[in-house]
């Protein structure tokens, strides 16, 4: 079956893991539930007595992606205190979005840091 499978995207894998360790993740689990069916990755993420879990993907990147929209949308920036919008730029809000700072590994960032960095003259690349 390992043929079937899409190949992983370890530095958006990576990213999402960093962004859910961020918001207090205990646990973050990623797993393929069945031999049979391709593309059945799953995702969850634990917080003190509270699970969030994804499952049916392409990937385990798109697993965890599920599961960081549950978490981060919606919820207020620690920063600058607007509503958090996840993957997409909104209006009044503050996203989360994947950027690749110059000579760094892939990243989410608030677009009020980004906003700031930019203040600053801190490089970043689109992704």
């Amino acid at each position: 079956m390992a043929d079937k499978q899409p190949p992983l995207d370890i530095q958006r894998t990576v990213a999402l893991f960093g962004l859910l360790s961020h918001t207090g993740a205990k646990d973050i689990e990623i797993g393929y539930l069945n031999e049979e069916k391709p593309y059945d990755w799953w995702a969850k993420a634990n917080w003190d007595g509270h699970r969030v879990y994804s499952e049916g993907h392409l990937g385990a990147d798109d697993a965890l992606d599920e599961v960081a929209k549950q978490v981060v949308h919606g919820g207020q920036c620690v920063k600058c205190k607007r509503k958090v919008t996840f993957g997409f730029i909104a209006p009044g809000r503050c996203s989360r979005v994947l950027v690749m700072p110059v000579d760094e590994d892939l990243e989410f960032q608030r677009l009020c840091d980004i906003a700031d960095g930019l203040r600053m003259g801190i490089g970043l690349k689109a992704v």
